[in-house]
């Protein structure tokens, strides 16, 4: 879902004016807006795309990212035409000659070719007379300040409700052009900033720099998406619920990705709504693994608490990201590990799980694995699968031998399982000082599992306590102060260590080695980084 608001798009897609007011009121005797007064501002925001001619270079932050892209926009003779280079990451232009838009990726030699009309939706909401953005947001001026060397008024719109976000905008007092547009919190804090760092207003149109390149397309691979019109009930979805003040305002369905361009390609269904302030965007689209692994991963770890980095480091140590499972048969080699003896009560009840699989629908042809008898992505034996596999697409099936997302579910489940401890690290790297009593920091505990892994672990001490001990911590991220941790020094004393936590355990209960439990803490910080 995109939720951007219409004036900070208006800056991108045809900057335009505020009421000269603003820059008159003072931040602390402003007074609300009318409704009437704020039909009038916006209803100029859309008139005043059509007469203002600037060239600057404008920057976008949020979420710690910044990009920034050169922009000119003129209007002559009723037309509009602008011109967008990104100025970071991939080299990207975009042209516009009023409704046609040309994006153009020289580096693909690609260019799509699109109808955008979203603007005129904008200004028909208020025509119409259905708006109520007073009811949804108080406007008030808060005074004069200086963006990109203009004097600019500033106009705080702030929502009166939870169901939008608030904004501060300024406006050059001259000419009414807005200059920057922050979106607000619901504390009042920063989410997103776009501004412009230079600027100048009132240049000569320049309609032909955006033509020429809009026609010389020879050599790139021309896309041009069909947009067909719809409505959410004929393509059988419904609102469960309404957000107020926001209406739709559009319905297509576009194709994902037609790059053969012979028109079979899946297709989107977009629909826009606005409350005549902001849009948002909500696409629905067919599931597609290739997709949407990231997201699922995302949803994944919201369920399981587990990092999606620990969960993908496991997948790829257990199968190489599927990339070898086993070619045993795994009944048969079920059978055999029964049949020889030296662990015959827990293979014989493996065997009988993996008849439960069949009989559950599992296909015979994918039971394969392992000779040891696991099978699948994450190398299950068949009474962990029948135990905590998990459908993570929600198509009814729980396959981990050809469905990543499943597997991913089901890795994750596994570790809930075993106690994984969400937000909190499987452990840090650290460095011990020589002086360090190593004897006196013995365990006395005796685990009844795997008691040789145990065996090189120290007693339990919180981070704090190890530090106070002369521990430096050396990694990232480092676990709270008052969370519990094992000392293990792999390699012996004088090189690197590692303070475990109590996620560490929930690995070795997937494998109970330490170096394959350090293994998959360590190719997950890798991942993450």
């Amino acid at each position: 879902m995109l939720h951007r608001p219409l004036l900070a798009l208006t800056v991108v897609g045809a900057l335009s004016s505020l009421l000269p007011w603003a820059s008159a009121q003072s931040a602390s005797g402003a007074a609300p807006m009318e409704p009437r007064e704020v039909r009038s501002w916006l209803m100029r925001i859309h008139e005043a795309a059509s007469r203002r001619n600037f060239m600057g270079t404008f920057v976008v932050s949020s979420g710690g990212a910044v990009s920034s892209a050169r922009i000119a926009h003129f209007c002559e003779g009723g037309h509009q035409y602008e011109r967008i280079d990104s100025l970071d990451g991939q080299t990207r232009h975009v042209f516009r000659h009023d409704e046609v838009v040309h994006t153009l990726w020289p580096q693909a030699r690609v260019a799509l070719v699109e109808q955008r009309d979203l603007l005129n939706s904008f200004p028909a909401l208020l025509q119409g007379g259905s708006d109520h953005i007073a009811d949804y947001y108080e406007v008030r001026g808060q005074g004069v300040d200086r963006v990109a060397g203009h004097d600019a008024g500033v106009l705080l719109l702030k929502p009166r409700d939870a169901w939008r976000f608030g904004y501060r905008l300024w406006t050059e007092s001259v000419s009414g052009l807005l200059l920057r547009a922050d979106v607000l919190g619901e504390r009042g804090e920063i989410l997103e900033s776009s501004a412009f760092s230079d600027v100048s207003i009132g240049v000569r149109p320049q309609p032909e720099a955006i033509l020429q390149p809009m026609r010389r397309l020879d050599g790139y691979r021309i896309v041009r998406p069909t947009l067909t019109p719809t409505r959410l009930e004929a393509e059988g979805w419904f609102q469960r619920q309404s957000v107020p003040g926001f209406r739709e305002v559009s319905c297509v369905k576009r194709p994902l990705d037609d790059a053969g361009g012979n028109g079979d390609a899946p297709e989107a269904l977009q629909t826009i709504y606005s409350d005549g302030l902001t849009y948002v965007s909500v696409f629905i689209e067919p599931f597609s693994p290739e997709r949407h692994a990231r997201p699922m991963l995302t949803t994944i770890e919201q369920k399981s608490g587990v990092p999606e980095e620990i969960m993908m480091a496991i997948y790829g140590h257990e199968s190489g990201y599927g990339g070898f499972t086993g070619r045993f048969d795994l009944l048969q080699s079920l059978a055999t590990l029964a049949y020889e003896g030296r662990r015959r009560d827990l293979f014989s009840a493996e065997f009988l799980n993996a008849m439960l699989m069949l009989q559950r629908g599992v296909p015979r042809s994918v039971l394969r694995g392992s000779w040891a008898g696991a099978t699948g992505y994450p190398q299950f034996l068949p009474s962990v699968y029948l135990r905590l596999g998990v459908d993570g697409d929600g198509d009814g099936k729980v396959d981990i031998w050809n469905n990543e997302v499943d597997t991913l579910a089901s890795i994750g489940n596994y570790l809930r399982d075993a106690g994984w401890k969400a937000n909190t690290p499987w452990g840090v790297a650290v460095r011990v000082p020589d002086r360090l009593d190593r004897t006196s920091l013995s365990s006395p505990l005796r685990p009844q599992t795997c008691p040789r892994v145990h065996a090189r672990h120290s007693q339990w001490l919180t981070i704090a306590e190890w530090r106070r001990l002369g521990l430096l911590m050396v990694g990232n991220p480092v676990p709270a102060e008052d969370e519990l941790a094992v000392l293990i020094e792999p390699d012996g004393p004088g090189r690197t260590a590692y303070l475990l936590t109590t996620n560490f355990q929930s690995i070795l209960g997937y494998n109970c080695s330490n170096f394959y439990a350090l293994s998959v803490g360590l190719l997950g910080d890798a991942i993450r980084e």
